[in-house]
């Protein structure tokens, strides 16, 4: 499953996904996302899924989520237990700039379940553009990435 991504503050209506510190006021978001939103969710959710007898609860590394990296799902973790763990997509880190060979090292048993996707940098398009890609999925020749089948993602 994924996390989620709480809205931008009380009162609001969208997620919002802080992927920077600037300007300052993103911090107060993102601080508020975790400390008013998602920790106290996500305290009842795991006591819920202990008393209905579930064991682990695999949250999926996707960007545009809170949990969307290795430091993300450990911060949750450190709150709520080892409960939750990640639902490992390496898909996601390719796109977002990170290496799926060192993140699973640096999870180890934190790995709950793995994803086998890969991700396609669209040469030409990424270097002038960069990963943050918000175009439909359906609109691949003008996307900077896309999804692939392992093996087909070579540049």
């Amino acid at each position: 499953m994924m996390l989620g991504l709480p809205r931008g503050g009380p009162g609001e209506t969208t997620p919002n996904w802080i992927t920077t510190s600037l300007p300052p006021i993103n911090s107060e978001i993102l601080n508020w996302q975790w400390e008013e939103v998602a920790l106290p969710y996500w305290e009842k959710t795991v006591q819920e899924a202990k008393n209905h007898g579930i064991e682990k609860i695999a949250l999926e590394n996707h960007g545009s989520q809170l949990v969307y990296n290795r430091e993300t799902l450990m911060r949750l973790r450190d709150h709520v237990g080892e409960m939750v763990g990640m639902n490992f997509d390496p898909s996601h880190l390719f796109w977002m700039g990170g290496d799926p060979i060192m993140a699973v090292r640096s999870l180890g048993n934190a790995i709950y379940h793995v994803h086998a996707k890969d991700t396609r940098l669209e040469k030409g398009i990424l270097e002038t553009e960069g990963s943050l890609d918000t175009k439909s999925v359906h609109s691949f020749s003008n996307r900077s990435w896309n999804f692939a089948a392992i093996g087909y993602a070579t540049m």
